[in-house]
């Protein structure tokens, strides 16, 4: 059974529950409601600077349940971190 599916349903009546509150605007609600159901991917990139070859691992979340989510917390936090 993937978790994958059960994670989106939680998150999705997560954010409706916050959207009946009043706590999120329903434009807010929109961009950030799951809209993927793949797993993210994990793979390996090697380390060519590195002696052996080293594999550095690396998860793309990309098209996941969440990822709407992350790319607006990122946005919106972006303006407290220094670009520096």
């Amino acid at each position: 059974e993937d978790p994958t599916i059960k994670r989106k349903g939680k998150l999705t009546r997560f954010l409706l529950n916050l959207k009946k509150l009043n706590k999120i605007s329903e434009n807010l609600y929109q961009r950030i409601r799951p809209s993927g159901s793949q797993p993210a991917r994990l793979y390996r990139l090697p380390k060519i600077h590195k002696q052996n070859y080293l594999l550095r691992p690396v998860c793309s979340s990309i098209n996941s349940f969440n990822y709407n989510l992350s790319k607006e917390l990122a946005r919106m936090i972006s303006h407290f971190t220094n670009s520096e």
